[in-house]
């Protein structure tokens, strides 16, 4: 009977482990895609200045936000999006007003996938 008590235990720590991350990578996704559109927002009502500031800070503050999900989210649907978050001030820079719209809709892209890799659904199951 013990030892019945002892994998039931066990179950509900892997089982809480598992929602915990899910809600810190749902947290912290949600984090950065308001950061993300407040760059977006920014940038169309021609706020150069602070646009700049946001994309600086939303690819600075990246790692800080997602560094602990390298732990349980695999490292290949991590890179994308720290790659173009990394982007985003040199485009900004640039001012290819195009390009840099297309980044910021390919990393919103890429976070709002991270939010939804881990879901407990049939799909990610089987």
């Amino acid at each position: 009977m013990k030892r019945l008590w002892i994998a039931v235990f066990l179950l509900l720590i892997a089982v809480g482990v598992c929602v915990l991350s899910q809600w810190y990578l749902h947290r912290q996704t949600s984090v950065l895609l308001s950061l993300l559109t407040d760059l977006e927002d920014s940038y169309r009502a021609g706020e150069l200045d602070t646009a700049a500031v946001l994309a600086a800070q939303v690819a600075d503050e990246y790692p800080r936000y997602l560094g602990l999900a390298e732990c349980f989210v695999a490292h290949s649907d991590l890179e994308d999006s720290r790659e173009t978050a990394a982007l985003l001030p040199s485009v900004l820079e640039q001012d290819h007003r195009e390009e840099l719209l297309m980044e910021i809709a390919r990393l919103r892209e890429q976070l709002e996938h991270l939010q939804g890799i881990d879901r407990l659904t049939w799909r990610n199951v089987l």
